[in-house]
């Protein structure tokens, strides 16, 4: 598996805020500082924050965020405690293989990428409902014809360019949005 550095960091918190902004609304913002997310999340007054930022960053200070959305969206969104926090250096790739034997790779183990455009979940799901139901087949030779093992043989040479693809449309898009 060979992951590539995008030579981008994000971070993410879950923020509980004094704000009025209206709840059924996201916000994206595109700076010379780096891209913010503020998405509403089904607690009143809570939002979940995502932003470009520099490796320095500590998701834990809840000053940092508030000073930082205020600087990037002109919005003072009064935070007043923060809930899950994370923070990590992107990476992209794709394994080599998805097969060897009777272990298969599917979803993060098979493929890293950008978060942009939410591909990580559904493409995971994908890569399981074309596997499963090769198993089970191949479970019951009656129904395979005896070629269970040449069945389960194209889950990989099905899943691989799907996700060659997503990550390189991930990758184009992280760089549009992230000005890298």
């Amino acid at each position: 598996f060979k992951r590539h550095e995008v030579g981008v960091t994000f971070a993410l918190a879950d923020v509980a805020t004094s704000c009025d902004l209206v709840e059924d609304e996201g916000h994206v913002v595109l700076s010379a500082d780096g891209l913010l997310l503020v998405v509403p999340m089904p607690e009143p007054r809570l939002w979940r924050l995502i932003a470009q930022v520099p490796k320095s960053f500590d998701p834990t200070d809840a000053a940092a965020w508030g000073a930082m959305v205020i600087e990037r969206a002109g919005i003072d969104l009064g935070v007043q405690r923060l809930g899950w926090t994370s923070k990590f250096d992107l990476t992209s790739g794709v394994a080599d293989r998805f097969r060897k034997g009777s272990v298969f790779l599917l979803g993060d183990a098979a493929h890293v990428h950008s978060p942009v455009g939410g591909q990580g979940l559904n493409t995971g799901v994908q890569d399981a409902q074309n596997l499963v139901w090769k198993l089970v087949l191949q479970r019951h030779p009656e129904f395979s014809n005896g070629r269970g093992d040449a069945l389960l043989d194209t889950y990989e040479a099905e899943r691989q360019p799907i996700a060659r693809q997503m990550v390189r449309a991930t990758s184009i898009a992280t760089r549009v949005m992230t000005l890298r």
